[in-house]
Protein backbone atom coordinates (compact mmCIF):
# COMPACT_ATOMS: atom_id res chain seq x y z
CA UNK A 1 0.00 0.00 0.00
CA UNK A 2 1.56 3.17 -0.94
CA UNK A 3 2.62 5.98 1.71
CA UNK A 4 1.71 9.53 1.74
CA UNK A 5 4.82 12.02 1.76
CA UNK A 6 3.82 13.49 5.10
CA UNK A 7 3.26 9.93 6.64
CA UNK A 8 6.08 8.54 5.22
CA UNK A 9 8.38 11.14 6.67
CA UNK A 10 6.89 10.66 10.28
CA UNK A 11 7.57 7.32 10.11
CA UNK A 12 11.12 7.53 9.04
CA UNK A 13 11.42 10.49 12.04
CA UNK A 14 10.13 7.91 14.44
CA UNK A 15 12.15 5.18 12.99
CA UNK A 16 15.58 6.91 13.55
CA UNK A 17 14.89 8.31 16.84
CA UNK A 18 13.89 4.79 17.88
CA UNK A 19 17.27 3.96 16.55
CA UNK A 20 19.02 6.20 18.14
CA UNK A 21 17.68 5.47 21.73
CA UNK A 22 18.75 1.81 20.73
CA UNK A 23 22.07 3.26 20.08
CA UNK A 24 22.64 5.09 23.15
CA UNK A 25 21.08 1.80 25.18
CA UNK A 26 23.84 -0.06 22.98
CA UNK A 27 21.51 -2.74 21.71
CA UNK A 28 23.32 -2.91 18.52
CA UNK A 29 21.31 -6.09 17.33
CA UNK A 30 18.22 -4.37 17.62
CA UNK A 31 19.57 -1.13 16.14
CA UNK A 32 20.83 -2.67 13.03
CA UNK A 33 16.90 -3.78 12.33
CA UNK A 34 15.40 -0.78 12.97
CA UNK A 35 18.09 0.70 9.94
CA UNK A 36 17.04 -2.18 7.97
CA UNK A 37 13.63 -0.90 8.42
CA UNK A 38 14.40 2.39 7.03
CA UNK A 39 16.28 1.51 4.68
CA UNK A 40 13.35 -0.40 3.44
CA UNK A 41 11.19 2.25 2.75
CA UNK A 42 13.28 3.80 -0.03
CA UNK A 43 16.75 3.24 -0.41
CA UNK A 44 17.26 6.02 -3.03
CA UNK A 45 15.75 8.72 -1.73
CA UNK A 46 17.35 11.39 -0.52
CA UNK A 47 15.61 12.24 2.23
CA UNK A 48 16.09 8.32 3.54
CA UNK A 49 19.72 8.69 2.86
CA UNK A 50 20.48 12.45 4.83
CA UNK A 51 18.19 11.14 8.17
CA UNK A 52 20.73 8.09 8.37
CA UNK A 53 23.65 10.65 7.83
CA UNK A 54 22.63 12.81 10.58
CA UNK A 55 21.66 10.32 12.74
CA UNK A 56 25.05 8.71 12.37
CA UNK A 57 26.33 12.01 12.62
CA UNK A 58 24.79 12.92 16.00
CA UNK A 59 26.09 9.73 16.97
CA UNK A 60 29.48 10.82 16.33
CA UNK A 61 30.10 7.54 13.67
CA UNK A 62 31.55 10.51 11.35
CA UNK A 63 33.11 7.86 8.79
CA UNK A 64 29.67 5.81 8.24
CA UNK A 65 27.84 9.35 8.18
CA UNK A 66 30.69 10.64 5.56
CA UNK A 67 29.64 7.43 3.72
CA UNK A 68 26.01 8.31 3.26
CA UNK A 69 26.26 11.81 2.48
CA UNK A 70 28.73 10.77 -0.31
CA UNK A 71 26.25 8.08 -1.68
CA UNK A 72 23.72 10.74 -1.67
CA UNK A 73 25.97 13.34 -2.95
CA UNK A 74 26.29 10.72 -6.31
CA UNK A 75 22.70 10.67 -6.42
CA UNK A 76 21.97 14.73 -6.54
CA UNK A 77 25.36 16.50 -6.65
CA UNK A 78 23.52 19.53 -6.77
CA UNK A 79 22.18 18.85 -3.43
CA UNK A 80 24.00 21.58 -1.41
CA UNK A 81 22.90 20.30 2.13
CA UNK A 82 24.79 16.30 0.88
CA UNK A 83 28.18 19.02 0.38
CA UNK A 84 27.71 20.30 3.87
CA UNK A 85 27.26 16.98 5.48
CA UNK A 86 30.27 15.79 3.92
CA UNK A 87 32.31 18.58 4.71
CA UNK A 88 31.81 18.40 8.67
CA UNK A 89 32.55 14.67 8.53
CA UNK A 90 35.36 15.71 7.38
CA UNK A 91 36.00 18.27 9.80
CA UNK A 92 35.40 16.14 12.80
CA UNK A 93 37.93 13.56 11.25
CA UNK A 94 40.38 16.53 10.86
CA UNK A 95 40.99 16.45 7.55
CA UNK A 96 40.74 19.99 6.74
CA UNK A 97 41.70 19.78 3.21
CA UNK A 98 39.48 17.75 1.99
CA UNK A 99 35.83 19.41 3.87
CA UNK A 100 37.74 22.91 1.92
CA UNK A 101 37.71 21.17 -1.43
CA UNK A 102 33.97 19.85 -0.83
CA UNK A 103 32.66 23.61 0.56
CA UNK A 104 34.42 24.62 -2.77
CA UNK A 105 32.41 22.71 -5.13
CA UNK A 106 29.04 23.94 -2.51
CA UNK A 107 30.14 27.19 -2.69
CA UNK A 108 30.07 27.27 -6.70
CA UNK A 109 26.61 25.94 -6.35
CA UNK A 110 25.69 28.70 -4.22
CA UNK A 111 28.19 31.29 -3.21
CA UNK A 112 25.93 33.30 -0.91
CA UNK A 113 26.33 30.13 1.65
CA UNK A 114 27.31 32.26 4.90
CA UNK A 115 28.23 28.85 6.55
CA UNK A 116 30.11 27.62 4.14
CA UNK A 117 32.27 30.53 4.02
CA UNK A 118 32.50 30.43 7.66
CA UNK A 119 33.13 26.76 7.76
CA UNK A 120 36.26 27.01 5.41
CA UNK A 121 37.77 29.80 7.77
CA UNK A 122 37.50 27.45 10.55
CA UNK A 123 39.53 24.80 8.23
CA UNK A 124 42.21 27.45 7.11
CA UNK A 125 42.54 28.54 10.69
CA UNK A 126 43.18 24.87 11.23
CA UNK A 127 45.46 24.43 9.09
CA UNK A 128 47.21 27.75 9.90
CA UNK A 129 46.69 29.21 6.76
CA UNK A 130 45.06 32.54 8.70
CA UNK A 131 45.23 34.56 4.68
CA UNK A 132 42.98 32.29 3.49
CA UNK A 133 40.62 32.33 6.87
CA UNK A 134 40.51 36.15 6.51
CA UNK A 135 39.81 35.98 3.12
CA UNK A 136 36.36 33.60 3.49
CA UNK A 137 35.42 35.70 6.60
CA UNK A 138 35.27 38.67 4.55
CA UNK A 139 33.32 37.48 2.09
CA UNK A 140 30.88 36.22 4.85
CA UNK A 141 31.01 39.48 6.38
CA UNK A 142 29.94 41.08 2.81
CA UNK A 143 27.22 38.61 2.46
CA UNK A 144 25.85 39.39 6.26
CA UNK A 145 27.36 42.43 7.57
CA UNK A 146 25.63 42.53 10.96
CA UNK A 147 26.91 39.01 12.33
CA UNK A 148 28.75 39.37 15.19
CA UNK A 149 30.21 36.16 14.87
CA UNK A 150 31.76 36.65 11.73
CA UNK A 151 33.57 39.83 12.94
CA UNK A 152 34.48 38.04 16.32
CA UNK A 153 36.01 35.37 14.23
CA UNK A 154 37.83 38.07 11.36
CA UNK A 155 38.96 39.72 14.68
CA UNK A 156 40.28 36.54 16.07
CA UNK A 157 42.07 35.68 12.95
CA UNK A 158 43.53 38.68 12.62
CA UNK A 159 45.08 38.70 16.35
CA UNK A 160 46.59 35.60 14.90
CA UNK A 161 48.89 36.99 12.69
CA UNK A 162 48.86 40.01 15.48
CA UNK A 163 47.61 42.28 12.82
CA UNK A 164 45.84 43.58 16.44
CA UNK A 165 44.65 47.05 14.66
CA UNK A 166 42.96 45.38 12.46
CA UNK A 167 41.65 42.77 15.05
CA UNK A 168 40.53 45.54 16.67
CA UNK A 169 38.16 47.05 14.42
CA UNK A 170 36.60 43.93 14.04
CA UNK A 171 35.76 43.39 17.30
CA UNK A 172 34.16 46.80 17.86
CA UNK A 173 31.97 45.96 14.76
CA UNK A 174 31.29 42.70 16.42
CA UNK A 175 29.90 44.75 19.65
CA UNK A 176 28.26 46.88 17.56
CA UNK A 177 25.55 44.20 17.16
CA UNK A 178 26.49 42.28 20.07
CA UNK A 179 27.21 44.39 22.95
CA UNK A 180 26.87 41.75 25.53
CA UNK A 181 29.36 39.16 24.51
CA UNK A 182 31.94 39.61 27.30
CA UNK A 183 33.99 37.29 24.97
CA UNK A 184 34.38 39.62 22.17
CA UNK A 185 34.54 42.45 24.85
CA UNK A 186 37.61 40.25 26.21
CA UNK A 187 39.66 39.75 22.76
CA UNK A 188 39.24 43.42 22.31
CA UNK A 189 41.10 43.81 25.53
CA UNK A 190 43.57 42.15 24.51
CA UNK A 191 44.29 43.83 21.34
CA UNK A 192 44.30 46.82 22.86
CA UNK A 193 46.66 45.71 25.36
CA UNK A 194 48.86 44.44 22.58
CA UNK A 195 48.89 48.45 20.87
CA UNK A 196 49.55 49.46 24.22
CA UNK A 197 46.19 51.37 24.34
CA UNK A 198 46.00 50.71 28.82
CA UNK A 199 42.89 52.73 29.15
CA UNK A 200 40.53 51.23 26.53
CA UNK A 201 41.59 47.46 27.27
CA UNK A 202 41.32 48.68 30.88
CA UNK A 203 37.49 49.92 30.27
CA UNK A 204 36.94 45.99 28.25
CA UNK A 205 38.36 44.80 31.13
CA UNK A 206 35.33 46.48 33.29
CA UNK A 207 33.13 45.62 30.63
CA UNK A 208 33.97 42.15 30.82
CA UNK A 209 33.30 42.12 34.51
CA UNK A 210 30.31 43.52 34.90
CA UNK A 211 28.94 41.43 31.90
CA UNK A 212 29.88 38.33 33.92
CA UNK A 213 27.99 39.51 37.48
CA UNK A 214 24.56 40.31 35.19
CA UNK A 215 25.08 36.78 33.92
CA UNK A 216 25.46 35.06 37.22
CA UNK A 217 22.87 36.45 38.60
CA UNK A 218 20.46 35.76 35.66
CA UNK A 219 21.42 32.38 36.20
CA UNK A 220 20.91 32.52 39.89
CA UNK A 221 17.29 34.22 39.26
CA UNK A 222 16.73 31.33 36.52
CA UNK A 223 17.57 28.76 39.19
CA UNK A 224 16.28 30.13 42.57
CA UNK A 225 13.49 32.34 40.74
CA UNK A 226 12.61 35.84 40.67
CA UNK A 227 11.33 37.71 43.54
CA UNK A 228 8.22 37.84 43.33
CA UNK A 229 7.74 33.71 42.88
CA UNK A 230 9.74 33.62 45.74
CA UNK A 231 7.82 35.85 48.12
CA UNK A 232 4.33 34.03 46.38
CA UNK A 233 5.70 31.09 48.34
CA UNK A 234 5.18 32.75 51.58
CA UNK A 235 2.04 34.19 51.23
Amino acid sequence: MAISNSSHSEEIRTLIDKAENLWKKKQKDEFSKVVREIKKLSSQKNVILRSLADMYYRLKVFRLALKIFQKGNEIDPNDIDFYDGIAMCYLELKQYDKAIETLDKLLKIDETAVEAWKLQAYCYNKMKKQNSAIECLKRAAELTPRNPVIWHNLGFTYSLIENHREAIKCFKKSIQTDPDDPLTWNKLRLAYYATEEYEKAEHCRKRVISLENEQKQKNYQKKMGNEDNVNRLYQ
